[in-house]
């Protein structure tokens, strides 16, 4: 977007709104406190940048500094006015957003969503206008998918994107949401989550084919090897050659206890 002198004036703040699709789902009020006080002692260093909208102005970027300014009773303030496309609005403010170091994952995919959703644009177009890989683009997306306790807890950073993709296999909608609850109290690793994965695809093997605990797992049930670590020697073994057996720590112990070194 150009930037001239005459796009500069300074303007009355009841004459200004916040933005009407907020990539932002939350605002943290203590930074706006911070932002109002700093504001308050040097003025404001950085103009809004607004729309024009009827006889009103709609921000683009500044939403932080128009609440702080708010805040302290400031009455006007200076504006970077620009009349542009409602698309280059909201591939502006989309990667003015991006850019911000406490975006959460669900807040990246609302930004890509809207941009299909109200301008039709694919991944490639995204990813082209704002930088990111289109990949990366559909599978945030992809995560507003997901079951809302998954949203939830993205949302609020208390599990990664990876964890949530991995335990996003789980069809078991009761199962999942309890591995979702070990995984935020727990803040698990990628690996850990997948290995969760495992072992309940594993379980439901048995469960599905009446194999008794002890029994080897027949090769007809798995297409392909999956190593996982010997609960006894801590060596990673083919699925297909272990037995599953349920043993107390205290056993698990002495069974180590006797094993060669």
């Amino acid at each position: 977007m150009e930037q001239t002198a005459s796009n500069y004036k300074e303007l009355p703040l009841h004459l200004i709104f916040p933005p009407l699709n907020m990539v932002r789902m939350s605002i943290d009020m203590d930074t706006v406190k911070e932002l109002s006080e700093d504001i308050q002692k040097n003025g404001l260093l950085q103009p809004l940048v607004v729309k024009p909208s009827g006889d009103k102005y709609e921000i683009i970027a500044g939403h932080r500094r128009f609440l702080a300014m708010n805040r302290i009773g400031m009455l006007r303030c200076m504006c970077n006015i620009k009349d542009v496309p409602d698309l280059d609005v909201a591939i502006f403010r989309a990667c003015e957003n991006l850019s911000r170091v406490d975006m959460t994952p669900i807040e990246e995919a609302k930004a890509y969503s809207d941009l299909r959703k109200d301008f039709g644009l694919s991944y490639e177009e995204i990813g082209n206008r704002t930088g990111k890989n289109p990949g990366i683009v559909k599978r945030r997306v992809d995560l507003l998918k997901m079951p809302q306790e998954m949203v939830d807890a993205l949302h609020k950073k208390l599990i990664t994107v990876g964890v949530a993709e991995a335990l996003s296999h789980i069809p078991d909608k009761t199962a999942q949401s309890y591995y979702i609850s070990c995984a935020v109290d727990n803040g698990i690793t990628v690996a850990v989550a997948r290995q969760w994965v495992t072992d309940y695809e594993m379980a439901q093997v048995h469960k599905d084919n009446n194999i008794e605990v002890g029994d080897s797992i027949p090769s007809v049930f798995l297409d392909r090897k999956t190593f996982v670590a010997c609960d006894t020697c801590g060596k990673p073994e083919d699925i297909n050659n272990m037995k599953m057996i349920r043993v107390c720590p205290c056993c698990l112990k002495t069974i180590k206890g006797v094993m060669p070194q």
